[in-house]
């Protein structure tokens, strides 16, 4: 999903709190991206990892963006739910293969982390539905 962070691209109340509720309970591996470059051909977007991490999702990405995320820079940010065990293996193994810039600790990989989104992904991500029910916005009225 993409997260707005920067007060230029927050629309009503529809900030990053209001994103990361819908995380909000669960556990499990986290990344945290930007955009590295789209391809308007093929309508899609290639994503460069920059963090790694576990836990829950809604209370350490908000923790990032107070602590690491530059302001004006798009913040997107993908999840995957699974049991502490897991995650904490799942993140050792990225930490270990992947050089993600915004992880200082236990991060001796050297490759960099690519996706392939396409511009719904992107655009939309996949929580939008669950997000705009959050939001008490119900016509141009409530901007």
């Amino acid at each position: 999903m993409a997260i707005p962070v920067d007060e230029e691209f927050i629309i009503g109340d529809l900030n990053h709190k209001l994103y990361l509720k819908t995380l909000s309970g669960q556990s499990g591996l986290y990344h945290l991206w930007v955009d590295y470059e789209n391809c308007d051909d093929h309508d899609a977007h290639t994503m460069s990892g920059v963090y790694v991490g576990k836990g829950p999702p809604d209370i350490r990405i908000a923790s990032h963006i107070k602590s690491k995320w530059t302001n004006g820079v798009l913040l997107y940010a993908t999840f995957t739910e699974m049991n502490n065990r897991l995650s904490k293996y799942y993140e050792q193994l990225f930490l270990d293969s992947y050089n993600f810039i915004l992880n200082k600790a236990e991060n001796t990989g050297r490759k960099k982390l690519y996706a392939v989104w396409d511009r719904e992904r992107h655009d939309l991500g996949t929580h939008a539905n669950e997000v705009s029910s959050l939001s008490k916005i119900q016509g141009f009225d409530d901007l």
